[in-house]
């Protein structure tokens, strides 16, 4: 038996972890790791895969001469996602300052968007959308 963050792996779960990887050449660490955290069901509390902390223990399962990962693949930078220059307007720096007691704008209220699902920052993409039509 083995210890990893926390969680004990048996030597079953170590061959079956070996078999993974043997099974899925060719694929990515993090396709490997998602298909081990679905066959031996290592979740989060909240359900989701812990594919992150899989990669980090094959790694040290790796480093440790337990089992042999493959190779890492070597990506050429990839462009991003979202047009760099649709945010610089949404999101200008203001360059004149905000002048006036704090008293005089009222209540304020920040929220910060965990994620672009949240309703805030849904509704504020929106409006600045709006506003440029």
């Amino acid at each position: 038996m083995y210890i990893f963050r926390g969680r004990e792996f048996s030597f079953f779960e170590i061959k079956i972890i070996k078999q993974v990887i043997e099974d899925n050449q060719g694929k990515s660490r993090r396709d490997v790791s998602k298909k081990i955290c679905e066959v031996i069901n290592w979740r989060q509390l909240n359900g989701k895969l812990k594919d992150t902390a899989c990669r980090e223990v094959l790694r040290r399962m790796n480093e440790a001469g337990i089992i042999d990962l493959p190779r890492l693949r070597v990506k050429s930078p990839q462009k991003s996602r979202r047009p760099k220059d649709r945010w610089k307007e949404i999101f200008k720096e203001r360059k004149e300052p905000i002048e006036g007691s704090l008293s005089n704008l009222g209540k304020i209220k920040l929220q910060m968007a965990k994620n672009i699902t949240e309703p805030m920052y849904s509704t504020y993409i929106f409006m600045q959308e709006r506003k440029q039509k």
